[in-house]
């Protein structure tokens, strides 16, 4: 009997303490603005709104669909500026460390992105990355994500 009370109170703080679990759907929101100046040089400018969502196979692990618009402008020569924006798409994956709080969550994860420009004749860019990081939980579905990226461009991008 002790046993099987030991167990029981085992399952219900593991279940009590569980952020993610097998089933549970993720969305990830980003805007991001930027602008670089050199001296001398005029300002080149960048914005980008990245929406992310996936889906937790087990309670470790999570995979999903990264979508994003990029703009960028920048002095064309001429005195004037260019504009240009970029779509792209990938898949991810995420493994996520359970911790026995349940309010920090460590994780892995790696992700291909395809990048297109919308101009024609232009291929897409893509590149491969992996990144880590920690997510705080301050309710059961809000967290503070904190993360750490690597980037590699695949191919030609001049």
């Amino acid at each position: 009997m002790k046993k099987l009370l030991f167990v029981g109170l085992l399952l219900i703080s593991t279940l009590a303490f569980s952020q993610v679990e097998k089933g549970d759907i993720s969305a990830t929101a980003n805007i991001s603005m930027q602008s670089i100046k050199a001296e001398g040089t005029d300002a080149i400018n960048f914005s980008s709104i990245i929406a992310r969502g996936g889906y937790f196979f087990t309670n470790n692990v999570e995979a999903g669909l990264t979508v994003s618009i990029t703009g960028t402008s920048f002095p064309d020569g001429t005195g004037g500026t260019e504009k240009n924006t970029a779509f792209g798409i990938g898949p991810y994956g995420v493994y996520n460390f359970l911790t026995a709080s349940g309010k920090f969550l460590p994780y892995v994860g790696a992700n291909f992105f395809s990048y297109n420009s919308g101009t024609e004749g232009e291929d897409a860019i893509n590149q491969i990355g992996g990144f880590g990081g920690f997510k705080y939980f301050l309710t059961e579905v809000v967290n503070i994500d904190t993360s750490l990226n690597y980037t590699s461009w695949l191919g030609d991008i001049s």
